[in-house]
């Protein structure tokens, strides 16, 4: 039960330890700026991501496996459930399109390429791991 977990207070989870979001006098347009200003190295890979699309409705249920589906998402088969990681099947990480553009050979997968799920599993509320359009189209898949 949740309610249960030491990390749960007042009806939410709770960092045991103080994390504070801005420290050392920060402020959110000081790191904006800073970040504006910094000198940019290499953000994006040079060359393509080597990747390889998986058909995962072929796949034996009773293998445990994991594939890497693109940025932060993962499809694991174990103990003969099926798993869905903090699916993004959009092409892009962000609520601004082109923005934050997927890495090219990141994006091979979307909704329609998952086999029904026994867990989906979002490990926290970043845009980038909480796509609303990947949620909405893999709703009906989730057991």
């Amino acid at each position: 039960m949740i309610q249960a977990s030491p990390n749960y207070a007042q009806g939410a989870f709770k960092n045991q330890a103080e994390t504070p979001f801005l420290t050392n006098g920060a402020t959110q347009l000081s790191i904006r700026i800073e970040n504006w200003l910094v000198e940019k190295k290499i953000t994006r890979p040079e060359h393509l991501i080597p990747a390889e699309k998986t058909d995962l409705f072929a796949l034996n249920p009773k293998d445990d496996l994991a594939i890497w589906l693109g940025h932060s998402s993962w499809y694991l088969q174990l103990g003969g459930k099926r798993m869905l990681i903090d699916p993004v099947f959009s092409n892009y990480a962000a609520p601004v399109p082109s923005m934050i553009k997927a890495f090219d050979g990141t994006s091979l997968y979307s909704a329609e390429d998952i086999p029904t799920l026994d867990l989906l599993l979002i490990t926290h509320d970043h845009y980038d791991h909480l796509d609303y359009d990947t949620i909405l189209a893999i709703k009906p898949l989730v057991k």
